[in-house]
């Protein structure tokens, strides 16, 4: 990769953090934040999510701030039958509304129906041929489960962390587009940044923001806890 700048997460400002990059430092065992001067491939980031292959599971991942923003957000009351009535009524992308809540919650980055045109078009190719194969399958064994077939629970718990890996790895890969969108603004108001990402990105879904989806949508930002 070059010599570049490296700076370790906990010196960035907040409204920086992205504007870097997680990589992992398999040498020095070392997390550390690469600017943003370039885009990189799938493959790339996927890298920069792997440690060295002895690791223990639970540690194999590179700390990123979307990631353990939406871990904690998705267990909050109400947060994760919200979004998958989202995703199942309106065939949304929930990385994509979690990263609308993120980058508006935690740094007041607005972005606008043409910005969520790109991430998608880059998130698709990965999401319907890998995490939605993964889902339909996950899905599909919870009627073997209650046929008591052998290892049937075994092959289901996999699935849905692999599934869950996937998932990851989308978020990886959408947080690190974040630098190459164009002409992004911020605000100081971080409620209204939420509020805004969610409208553009259920515009751009060509979503019909009825009542109910309105209400999500104001439960969704109340649960982000903006302060």
């Amino acid at each position: 990769m070059g010599k570049q700048v490296i700076m370790v997460f906990g010196s960035l400002p907040r409204k920086s953090i992205a504007l870097y990059q997680p990589f992992y430092e398999t040498e020095t065992k070392t997390l550390k934040y690469l600017p943003r001067n370039k885009v990189y491939s799938l493959q790339a980031y996927w890298s920069m999510a792997e440690t060295e292959p002895n690791r223990d599971r639970n540690r194999k991942w590179a700390q990123t701030s979307f990631w353990d923003y939406s871990v904690d957000y998705y267990g909050r009351d109400g947060v994760s039958n919200s979004l998958l009535s989202l995703q199942n009524r309106h065939d949304l992308d929930v990385n994509l509304v979690l990263l609308a809540l993120w980058t508006g919650a935690e740094m007041g980055i607005l972005l606008k129906k043409e910005h969520f045109a790109i991430l998608d078009a880059k998130a698709c190719e990965w999401r319907d041929n890998i995490i939605k194969p993964l889902r339909s399958s996950r899905q599909a064994l919870k009627s073997f489960k209650s046929m008591n077939i052998g290892l049937a629970d075994d092959i289901y718990q996999k699935i849905k962390s692999a599934e869950l890996d996937a998932e990851h790895v989308a978020q990886i890969f959408l947080s690190g587009s974040l630098s190459s969108l164009p002409e992004t603004t911020d605000t100081s108001d971080y409620c209204h940044a939420a509020t805004l990402n969610l409208a553009s990105y259920f515009a751009y879904a060509g979503v019909d923001t009825n009542q109910k989806v309105r209400q999500a949508a104001v439960f969704l930002v109340r649960c982000a806890g903006i302060k």
